[in-house]
C-alpha cells in the first residue's frame, strides 16, 4: 500500500480559497494589495470571524490515482495535530498522525508503528495549514507571502507566492471575479517516501460547500504539468469543523493522534 496517499491529497486537495469584495478594488484585473486580496479571499470564504473560531475539522474523503482508489478519514487540529487513516475494501491499510508525541505511521501487517519522515511530517504539516488557516492567516504559519504577475489560459489571474521558511514554494492563482483560488502549482513528489522524484503539478479545484459558514473545497483533481495528465482525484464526501464554544468531540481529543496499539 502506498504511503501517504492521503496526507498529499488532502494538502494539495484543500489548499484554499479565497473571496470578497471591496467597494474600492473590486474590478477584475484591477491593482491591488497583498492586504486587500488576502481580505478579499477572507470575506469570500466566509470572513475572518469565522475563521478565528475555527479549531479543528474531520472530512471522509475518496482519493482515485492510476489504478487505484481509496477513502480515508482526515482530522486536524489548530493544536497542530493530524491524523489520516486510509482505507482499501473497508480495511484499514495505512495511517500517519502528527500527535503531542511527535509523528508516526503504520501499515498494514506491521505490528507497530514506526516514525515519521522529515518529508513526512512537513507534508501533514502543509495540509493542516491549508486546510485549518484562511491564506491571511499564513504568515503566523511560517509563510511569506507576495503578489507575482501571472496568467493561465490566456485569463488574468492574481498570483500569490507562499514560500516556506525552508523555500519550499507554492503558487495559488485567484480568479480576480470570486477572489477564489482555483489552482495551486508547485514542485514536489507526490508520495515523497515511496518516490522522491519531484515533479511540476498543479491542483485544480473544482467544487465547494459551505459548513458552518465557511467555504470548503470539496472535489479537486492534481494534474501533471507536462503530460497534462490526472494523477489524482480527491473527493470529499463528509465534513465537519469545529468551533469555539462547542464540546470538543473525540475525534479533536489530543489522545487519538497519539501512536495506537490499532487494538482499537
Amino acid at each position: 500500500m502506498k504511503r501517504g496517499l492521503l496526507s498529499t491529497a488532502l494538502a494539495g486537495v484543500f489548499l484554499l480559497l479565497l473571496a470578497a469584495c471591496n467597494s474600492e478594488n473590486s474590478s477584475p484585473g484591477a491593482s491591488r494589495s497583498l492586504a486587500a486580496v488576502l481580505d478579499l479571499n477572507a470575506q469570500a470564504r466566509g470572513g475572518m470571524e469565522r475563521f478565528s473560531k475555527l479549531r479543528a475539522l474531520r472530512l471522509q474523503v475518496q482519493i482515485t490515482e492510476p489504478g487505484f482508489q481509496v477513502s480515508g478519514t482526515y482530522v486536524a487540529t489548530r493544536e497542530g495535530y493530524v491524523r489520516i487513516d486510509v482505507y482499501s475494501n473497508e480495511q484499514r491499510v495505512f495511517s500517519e498522525a502528527l500527535g503531542p508525541e511527535g509523528g508516526w505511521q503504520w501499515r498494514a501487517g506491521a505490528e507497530e508503528t514506526q516514525a515519521l519522515s522529515t518529508s513526512g511530517e512537513a507534508a501533514l504539516r502543509r495540509g493542516l495549514v491549508s486546510n485549518l488557516y484562511a491564506l491571511y492567516e499564513w504568515p503566523e504559519q511560517g509563510y511569506e507571502l507576495k503578489i507575482i504577475d501571472g496568467q493561465d489560459q490566456g485569463q488574468s489571474h492574481t498570483v500569490v507566492e507562499a514560500r516556506e521558511t525552508d523555500g519550499f514554494t507554492k503558487r495559488l492563482l485567484l480568479d480576480p471575479n470570486t477572489h477564489l483560488v482555483t489552482q495551486i502549482w508547485e514542485t514536489s513528489a507526490l508520495h515523497p517516501d515511496i518516490d522522491s522524484r519531484k515533479t511540476e503539478q498543479y491542483t485544480q479545484v473544482q467544487a465547494w460547500e459551505t459548513v458552518n459558514g465557511i467555504l470548503m473545497p470539496t472535489l479537486t483533481e492534481k494534474i501533471d504539468a507536462e503530460s497534462g495528465e490526472t494523477i489524482q482525484r480527491a473527493e470529499v464526501t463528509a465534513l465537519e469543523l469545529l468551533q469555539v464554544g462547542v464540546a470538543r468531540p473525540a475525534w479533536a481529543d489530543p489522545e487519538y493522534f497519539g501512536a495506537p496499539d490499532f487494538a482499537r
